[in-house]
């Protein structure tokens, strides 16, 4: 008996990991919790007929950090629009004392510019909680402030660069429209994120991209899918171009960089390559 319970132990043990923990998104991502995430406010303000906002430079810039397995969100709540995503919402838009509105009017915010890729959901007090705004999934690029505390949640699938930007014009609009009213000036502000970038063709695992990824792929190129960065299952054209951007966004070893071909290079490298693969093919044959 006891030798039976010893190995119904060691079997739950073995497979408790493998078990999904749903958990609820924090500030700075992850888990990392806003203790150690503090909120990054925008705070605004309107006086004299113009927009103010001035941001909280005491905090750092926030990270986007995706969940950490066994980790997931439930699907079954909004917030599974996160998924794998890294994400962050430690910046919020804050109002900096009593704001009186002029009538039939809005305080709106416009996204005019993002890097490529980031996503932003809006969360409590806006509602409907983690719908798309900002551009994302098409919403619309303006979005009309609470007048309240709201820290949206910014996101990135596979985030290939270290720093992401987001550029905004604060305004006074139209209150249902949110067209732009002339009378009022209105004031811009950058949010910025730091991100760890997901290396798709790091092809020899060794954590970088570099000039042996390249050698790894032309060894792999119309053999196997070894080399694979889309993920489609062999190791061609468009995983090389991954790994000259990559590269490209994050040529930190010199060596590395040295080796990154110029465009016309790398189009010669790979018309090469794809003959050879092909002749290496018939002769197979």
């Amino acid at each position: 008996m006891r030798l039976l319970i010893l190995v119904c132990f060691a079997i739950g043990a073995t497979l408790e990991p493998a078990f999904a923990a749903f958990v609820i998104p924090q500030m700075g991502g992850a888990q990392v919790t806003q203790g150690l995430a503090p909120m990054k406010h925008a705070d605004i303000s309107f006086s004299n007929n113009t927009i103010h906002v001035q941001v909280d430079e005491t905090v750092g810039i926030p990270a986007l950090r995706p969940l950490v397995a066994p980790d997931q969100f439930d699907p079954a709540l909004s917030w599974s629009v996160l998924g794998t995503k890294a994400y962050n919402f430690q910046y919020g838009w804050n109002p900096s004392g009593f704001i009186i509105i002029p009538q039939d009017a809005w305080i709106w915010i416009e996204q005019l510019s993002a890097t490529p890729g980031l996503e932003i959901y809006q969360r409590p007090p806006a509602s409907p909680a983690y719908d798309p705004v900002f551009g994302t999934e098409g919403s619309s690029a303006r979005w009309r402030w609470s007048g309240s505390m709201t820290h949206n949640v910014y996101a990135i699938q596979d985030p290939t660069l270290s720093l992401y930007e987001a550029n905004y014009r604060i305004y006074i609009g139209d209150n249902t429209t949110g067209v732009p009213l002339p009378a009022y000036t209105p004031a811009e502000v950058t949010f910025q994120f730091a991100a760890i970038p997901t290396l798709l063709a790091d092809f020899d695992a060794d954590g970088d991209v570099d000039a042996q990824d390249l050698l790894q792929w032309e060894g792999d190129f119309g053999v196997n899918g070894d080399s694979d960065a889309d993920g489609d299952g062999d190791s061609d054209g468009a995983d090389f171009l991954a790994w000259q951007r990559e590269i490209s966004n994050n040529p930190a070893p010199a060596t590395a960089a040295a080796a990154i071909p110029e465009p016309t290079s790398a189009i010669l490298l790979l018309s090469a390559i794809i003959c050879t693969a092909g002749s290496i093919r018939r002769r197979r044959r």
